[in-house]
């Protein structure tokens, strides 16, 4: 998403590093805004943008999304999420935050699910509910989300 809708990196660093949690903990995921669809659809894997974005625009299944970033002083990562069987296409990180969408991980009106991290970063933030971070990824971290299903989702 463009940079009005991106939250400042100050704020995102800041309240990872108050949380700083370690797993298991469900972190809430939060929905992308009908006004936002078609923008957010643009991180989303070309195959699916489309239907996805058709489908949150119409309040049948609306999209996720989630910030990511990596440490200060990091290298650059790529990193891929796994929400459900939807696979994004590859993330490339900086420690500039990065607003992605994604499908929600479960039936939306379950309100919980996993997201999957997978990738290498020397560390890696996450803006959920609360945030999260992860200090080294190699591999993949399971993330275990929940949310508060609405009738209708938009």
């Amino acid at each position: 998403m463009a940079a009005g809708g991106l939250i400042s990196g100050s704020l995102v660093v800041g309240a990872l590093g108050m949380v700083h949690k370690s797993q298991p903990d469900i972190a809430g995921l939060q929905i992308v805004a009908a006004s936002e669809v078609d923008e957010a659809a643009v991180s989303l894997e070309s195959g699916f943008a489309r239907t996805a974005a058709e489908e949150a625009r119409q309040c049948k299944q609306p999209l996720a999304f989630v910030t990511l970033l990596v440490d200060t002083g990091q290298p650059p990562a790529t990193v891929r999420i796994r929400s459900g069987t939807y696979v994004s296409p590859s993330i490339s990180l900086t420690d500039a935050p990065r607003r992605v969408a994604l499908p929600f991980p479960a039936p939306y009106p379950s309100g919980q699910g996993v997201i999957m991290i997978e990738g290498t970063a020397g560390g890696l933030g996450l803006w959920l509910s609360p945030g999260r971070h992860i200090k080294a990824l190699n591999g993949s971290q399971a993330i275990p989300v929940r949310w508060t299903p609405k009738t209708p989702p938009c």
